[in-house]
């Protein structure tokens, strides 16, 4: 086991412990987050009121190089705003993103 499994399954452990448990996302596409493949990977469903609400996503990506380049203020106005048009189930997130949640 390398150190990136080590610390992935401690990722794992630490959501189990906090009681949280999303459901497996069995469809196509990328990462809400990170943009990648889900083809291959375990991937799970957070809902949206978790997924625009994680603190840990907020902070994600405010110190994003694509924030910067956008030019708008990433504040909880903007939050809000990508929540109210996002009406899907939920997001898809894999498996190296899921601790944000």
């Amino acid at each position: 086991m390398g150190l990136f499994d080590f610390l992935k399954k401690k990722e794992e452990e630490k959501s189990v412990e906090k009681g949280k448990s999303y459901p497996l996302y069995t469809g196509t596409g990328v990462c809400d987050v990170c943009n990648c493949s889900l083809s291959g990977v375990t991937a799970y469903i957070v809902p949206n009121n978790v997924f625009y609400n994680s603190q840990k996503y907020r902070s994600y990506v405010k110190n994003s190089s694509m924030s910067a380049m956008m030019g708008i203020p990433i504040n909880d106005a903007y939050f809000a705003n990508m929540q109210a048009q996002d009406h899907s189930q939920g997001s898809a997130i894999c498996e190296n993103c899921i601790h944000m949640f």
